[in-house]
């Protein structure tokens, strides 16, 4: 259900405080709902996995953005009935009025997941918090470009994030501030099959395996001016379909 490929754009482009690119990476038979309005107090856009009930990427009114993506480990944790879904975990920190208040109600969380990396944003604050035997470590972001995978990490990349990072940092919004017209250069990174010199197809952004692949992107532009959130999303992999008009979402 997670993601497995997201840029963020944190208070890169004056007006536009957080732009969000991601893949969501799954097994072709688990499915989910494409992004809507799933509550109220506060209003939350995302979607839903029906297998567990919970979400991968959403945006709430006050402007909070939570990604959740695994983090692959060395070793086997346990069987999977062992540990809550982390979907669940993202969608309770989308009720979160802040970056803030999300990652202090992580620190009191007890239950127990597989790996995960969450991205943490709204226009003031951004981290990272990664789950470890010990606890749970939290990593400040400071503006600029952040890419994410269930691979590499930004401190230690692999070729795949590297890739990655170099196709986003090409990318800038061009001036008219008509957010629309971002979406197809944004689509064309995110269609990426080049993968790398082991021709591992999981190494490419956009995948196409036998069981499990790329079956959603999503890109979240969160504005100021008027202030709101709008979400695109593509059902299936970018490559082969089209964004659909955005969802909006008045901020706080």
């Amino acid at each position: 259900m997670p993601v497995c490929t997201l840029a963020l754009y944190f208070r890169c482009f004056g007006d536009f405080p957080l732009i969000v690119a991601a893949n969501r990476d799954e097994r072709y038979d688990r499915s989910a709902t494409a992004p809507r309005i799933v509550e109220s107090d506060p209003a939350i856009v995302t979607g839903r996995d029906l297998l567990a009930g919970g979400t991968w990427l959403g945006v709430n009114e006050y402007g909070l953005v939570v990604a959740v993506l695994n983090r692959r480990t060395h070793g086997g944790g346990g069987p999977a009935s062992d540990f809550r879904s982390r979907g669940l975990l993202c969608l309770e920190l989308l009720r979160s009025n802040s970056a803030a208040s999300a990652t202090e109600f992580l620190s009191k969380d007890r239950f127990r997941y597989q790996p995960f990396t969450l991205v943490i944003a709204d226009e003031v604050r951004s981290c990272t918090a990664v789950n470890r035997d010990n606890g749970i470590d939290l990593a400040e972001l400071t503006p600029g470009l952040h890419v994410f995978n269930n691979r590499g990490t930004q401190d230690e990349p692999d070729e795949k994030h590297s890739r990655a990072y170099a196709l986003f940092r090409a990318w800038a919004p061009d001036a008219s501030g008509d957010s629309g017209a971002w979406v197809a250069p944004l689509q064309a990174i995110l269609s990426d099959h080049h993968g790398n010199s082991s021709n591992d197809p999981g190494s490419a952004l956009c995948v196409h395996g036998e069981v499990s692949g790329t079956v959603s992107s999503s890109i979240i532009v969160y504005q100021r001016q008027p202030k709101q959130a709008q979400f695109f999303y593509c059902a299936g992999p970018p490559c082969r379909n089209s964004f659909g008009e955005p969802l909006r979402l008045r901020i706080r």
